[in-house]
């Protein structure tokens, strides 16, 4: 909203037989969830900085990555916090729904086990990323279910759901933020977790590098996906200056795929403004000529 509103100023201060904007226009944009994702992106100001002995020392640059690094670790925290809340009130009354409990399990035995099986499989991702402790699985008898225990863990299995919920938007997005980013990495790996929150260690020992160590080109990266994923919220906009700052010819030609699974994931619409053909590689006729007719600007000026 404050962007949107921003870039509303930028032509309130044009003369206004220049240019005057529609009020169905300004109504929009002023509804509008707008993200910029602008070209400085590897610093930010940290208002909250503090020298060694705690008192504030005003406004300072801090790496962005590791603002994020922050801002992920707190995101972890408050779903811990709140499968918390969650997981006390639905285990104070798992008894008094279950003697209240009349109706008979509509699920088979095969059904129960499957359930349960994939919920430990997802409970144990989320161990890797942030402590529950509890157990991963549940233990169940040999042989066919009666009524009864079938009765009882259809309704474990309904809580269980429930709490596993909590994590499952932070877990998704982490799962692809280190599946993409993974995948362009060389000779180190991205992991997260609610104790570290982004970190970043060397494939032949484990050792961990410091995030601001990282390349341009790798920290650009990192933002960026970090930034759509985490950053915009679903229904908005994204405006995207310049992705290809740093980033490899090969990861270039990458991006738009890799901000189209995103944008999926988050429910987004985006704008891309850039110099690189590598970044629209295939994807031409969604592209918009800004610049001089005389330029190059498609595939077939580039092969003329």
């Amino acid at each position: 909203m404050a962007e949107a509103r921003a870039f509303l100023r930028h032509f309130d201060r044009m003369p206004s037989w220049r240019y005057v904007l529609p009020e169905s226009f300004t109504t929009y944009v002023d509804k509008l969830d707008l993200r910029l994702i602008a070209t400085q992106r590897l610093l930010t100001m940290d208002i909250e900085s503090r020298s060694s002995s705690g008192r504030k020392e005003g406004s300072a640059p801090r790496p962005t990555i590791e603002q994020y690094s922050d801002t992920v670790r707190e995101r972890l925290e408050s779903d811990l916090s709140e499968n918390s809340r969650l997981s006390q009130r639905l285990d104070s009354i798992f008894p008094r729904l279950m003697l209240a409990r009349r109706e008979q399990s509509t699920m088979s035995a095969e059904s129960i086990r499957e359930r349960l099986d994939d919920q430990s499989k997802r409970r144990a991702r989320i161990q890797q990323i942030t402590p529950l402790g509890i157990q991963h699985e549940l233990p169940l008898p040999e042989g066919e279910l009666t009524a009864g225990q079938r009765s009882v863990l259809e309704l474990y299995a309904e809580h269980a759901e429930q709490k596993l919920a909590t994590f499952a938007d932070t877990v998704e997005k982490i799962d692809l933020l280190e599946e993409i980013v993974n995948s362009r990495l060389y000779g180190k790996r991205l992991q997260i977790n609610a104790e570290d929150g982004i970190t970043i260690v060397r494939g032949t020992d484990g050792e961990r590098i410091p995030l601001a160590a990282l390349s341009s080109g790798e920290q650009h990266e990192i933002i960026l996906m970090f930034d759509l994923l985490f950053n915009v919220k679903a229904g908005g906009l994204v405006l995207i200056d310049e992705p290809e700052i740093s980033l490899h010819i090969a990861w270039q030609k990458r991006f738009i795929p890799d901000v189209l699974r995103i944008a999926k994931l988050v429910g987004f619409q985006f704008v891309i403004a850039t110099h690189s053909p590598q970044i629209i590689d295939g994807n031409w006729r969604f592209a918009q000529r800004l610049g001089p007719k005389a330029a190059v600007f498609d595939e077939a000026d580039e092969d003329a």
